[in-house]
């Protein structure tokens, strides 16, 4: 029988949460992994742009401790998963084409202070690279992280005047998700309990115990030595009944996502993100006509700074939005794009779902004082065996997963 001071109940089977159960179970814990959804990465990070950040579009923290954080999470995002599932990870066949970064002709930034972050960013690169050779870029090692080319024939030179060639790329979350699972369905340390919503959690005299129902109404209880709090919509309130409460603003922003299939006349755009201001991203794949698109002005709908975002988000969240819900976004995403990149509007066969995202702060991304241009007050809390793991990013989240195995060591 497994005594409570070795188990561990992790909350969320997001990323964060699939990598701290990793974690934990290779530190020879037995995991209880808990999560609403009906399996793992099937929330919010399923429905993002999937993107492997290295610091670029972070050029507003003067700091550069986000974009410090995103270089170390991205070169480190691979190796890390590569060693809690060996042999699962095919990197090439994963990533989508490299992201140019058109810079819109309003961006708050100006130009030269982006040339010089982004010359920042890839000397800070090469000095990661050069002090570890282990770390790699989902298999690749980088050299140039930027280069100004002229602006591209299918960009509307009323938007834009300049791009950047980059070597970020986002990967395919359909393909991630299914090697992730197949690793913790093949753990026989990991119990997992999909479908089962988190209501409480306690301290006890063992140490903790979580509670919640299944989402046919069952109740659901497991003890613990140990809690990961891995949720990423619910992870303030249960914070709360620890007693750990915020020290400073946060909001949850609900921002949708377009899906569809590239048009013949635009076969072989790159991946793009516009910058730096309340634009957006295209992501295509090297090797079918799929596209994702996001707009802010027409896709982020929903903003809420209560403890856990409103329940009427759930429909978006769990891809269930009404056909009229979606044409509405998809029209107005579509309409948008078709200015920055006329074609686009012709897009085939597009849907829309959405994701919840959690920063802090309390001011839109078109405020340049605004603390969402930063991701550098993230991590791991920690209080007598319970942590609470704010990911603010999914490219940190194996980071901040193996800073979990140094904590539980």
């Amino acid at each position: 029988m497994t005594h409570q001071r070795e188990r561990i109940v992790v909350l969320g089977a997001g990323l964060q949460g699939t990598c701290a159960a990793l974690v934990a179970a290779q530190r020879n814990y037995q995991v209880c992994l808990v999560d609403q959804a009906a399996r793992c990465l099937d929330r919010a990070s399923l429905r993002n742009e999937g993107k492997i950040h290295l610091g670029h579009v972070y050029a507003n923290d003067d700091s550069f401790r986000t974009a410090d954080l995103m270089l170390r999470s991205a070169l480190s995002f691979a190796p890390l998963l590569e060693r809690w599932i060996p042999g699962g990870f095919d990197w090439p066949t994963l990533r989508t084409t490299p992201f140019t970064y058109v810079v819109a002709n309003e961006t708050l930034i100006p130009l030269p202070h982006l040339y010089e972050h982004y010359g920042r960013v890839e000397a800070r690169c090469r000095e990661l690279q050069a002090a570890d050779r282990s770390l790699h870029y989902l298999g690749e090692r980088l050299d140039c992280l930027w280069k100004e080319q002229p602006l591209p024939r299918w960009l509307n030179p009323a938007f834009a005047s300049t791009a950047v060639a980059t070597p970020e790329v986002s990967i395919d979350l359909i393909r991630f998700r299914q090697i992730v699972d197949d690793a913790l369905e093949h753990d026989s340390r990991i119990e997992l309990l999909y479908g089962h919503n988190v209501r409480e959690v306690t301290r006890e005299a063992h140490g903790f115990t979580a509670r919640g129902c299944t989402t046919s109404g069952e109740q659901w209880t497991r003890d613990a030595g140990c809690i990961v709090n891995a949720l990423w919509d619910g992870r303030l309130e249960i914070d709360a009944q620890l007693g750990l409460t915020p020290n400073q603003p946060w909001v949850y922003r609900l921002k949708h996502r377009v899906l569809g299939r590239t048009p013949k006349a635009l076969a072989g755009i790159p991946s793009m993100t516009f910058v730096l201001g309340a634009f957006g991203d295209v992501v295509t794949r090297p090797d079918d006509d799929s596209l994702y698109l996001s707009w802010y002005p027409c896709c982020q709908t929903g903003w809420s700074q209560m403890l856990k975002p409103p329940a009427e988000w759930d429909a978006a969240l769990t891809g269930t939005l009404s056909a009229r819900e979606q044409a509405s976004v998809v029209d107005n995403t579509l309409a948008a794009f078709d200015h920055v990149v006329p074609g686009l509007g012709e897009t085939r066969g597009a849907s829309a779902d959405g994701g919840v995202i959690f920063s802090w702060g309390d001011s839109n991304i078109d405020d340049t004082a605004s603390k969402l241009h930063q991701r550098h007050q993230i991590g791991i809390s920690a209080a007598d065996g319970y942590f609470s793991m704010d990911t603010g990013k999914f490219t940190s989240a194996p980071y901040f997963a193996s800073q979990l195995e140094a904590l539980l060591s």
